[in-house]
């Protein structure tokens, strides 16, 4: 192992299961995502100015492709489903679950910038950077997303 992954793992595995977490509900998903962009960054360490942040972004955008994986899995699932079925009566009423449902409702780059922010607590100037995006980008996307969430959570 190089010498720079190991306390890279222990300083930030934590944090990146929770980003993961934050963003996917699937514990497995979760896991897998983490490890893959652990391997990654392994891979392009001797080349990177700064391995956590290249982390980050691998963490995030994993999520982003399970996100997408996992939207086409549901449409082809949609389709063989039973009419009358909802989706909610598929798994328990949970908060996190609840959450994770509306985190659901948004676009891929909205969920993305709603985490970011709020979860992460990071700046819109670095959300913007790993999103490659401007900063009023950032700003518009956690605003549709914040009115997109009023409109459909529960009261």
């Amino acid at each position: 192992m190089h010498p720079r992954v190991a306390p890279l793992f222990e300083c930030e595995f934590e944090a990146m299961v929770s980003l993961a977490r934050a963003m996917l509900d699937e514990t497995s998903d979760v896991e897998d995502v983490v490890m893959d962009a652990f391997l990654a960054t392994a891979e392009r360490i001797d080349g990177l100015d700064r391995p956590g942040g290249y982390l980050r972004v691998a963490v995030i955008n994993g999520c982003r492709q399970r996100l997408r994986d996992r939207a086409r899995r549901r449409k082809i699932l949609a389709e063989g489903v039973a009419p009358g079925v909802h989706r909610d009566r598929l798994r328990p009423a949970e908060p996190a679950v609840e959450m994770v449902d509306l985190l659901d409702s948004l676009s891929e780059r909205e969920r993305t910038a709603i985490v970011m922010t709020y979860y992460l607590d990071l700046p819109h100037a670095e959300t913007a950077s790993i999103l490659g995006c401007s900063v009023g980008t950032v700003k518009s996307l956690v605003h549709r997303a914040k009115r997109s969430l009023r409109e459909v959570m529960p009261i």
